[in-house]
């Protein structure tokens, strides 16, 4: 039997077999910086002992393209570009813009029987099913006290009734406002954090 040839090598994905290299194993051709692993080749014909896959010579690659930057004009600060969240500011960065007028025309037509209708078309769940709540239990309470104000001829049921009218227009009043400003809020957020 004759002599057979052992050597450890390095390998690195871009450059395959190689000896330059640092202390902690990056290679260092053409400032690559890969880390490279080690192998154990037997004789000529690149046999690699130890059970492991014969080497083959590996193809450069080409650099994986700078990944995009967003930034928070609220902080000036750099995020990712998949943020789903501005770690800086909170803003919702996948929501699309909004009309302004769409939601504020829909928050005052729909919203007056609908309250918060305004809400749901900016993400503001929450605020929605708070104020379809508020609006269906005062016009429950309203008709209910038209009901008694009628049936018991008490004008004290009436006034109840005006008092809760009154409420509800104030709130719807204030829905159509409110939904008019988280448009616009929703708006500068995109705006202010655009991919460069």
């Amino acid at each position: 039997m004759g002599e057979i040839e052992v050597k450890m090598v390095r390998i690195c994905p871009k450059h395959g077999t190689t000896t330059n290299y640092v202390a902690d194993y990056n290679c260092l051709e053409e400032n690559c910086g890969l880390h490279t692993k080690e192998e154990v080749i037997t004789g000529d014909i690149g046999i690699v002992s130890l059970g492991a896959a014969p080497l083959t010579e590996v193809q450069p690659t080409a650099p994986a393209p700078p990944s995009k930057k967003r930034m928070c004009m609220v902080y000036n600060k750099e995020i990712a570009e998949d943020s789903r969240t501005c770690p800086y500011c909170g803003a919702d960065l996948l929501a699309g813009t909004v009309a302004e007028g769409t939601v504020t025309a829909m928050a005052a037509t729909v919203g007056l029987i609908f309250q918060g209708i305004g809400h749901i078309m900016v993400g503001k769940t929450w605020q929605f099913l708070i104020r379809i709540l508020a609006s269906v239990v005062l016009i429950a309470g309203i008709v209910a006290c038209l009901i008694y104000g009628y049936d018991e001829e008490d004008e004290t049921y009436y006034l109840i009734a005006a008092v809760l009218g009154i409420v509800f227009l104030a709130l719807y009043v204030w829905q159509v406002i409110d939904a008019s400003q988280a448009a616009r809020q929703r708006n500068r957020d995109i705006e202010n954090h655009k991919i460069s």
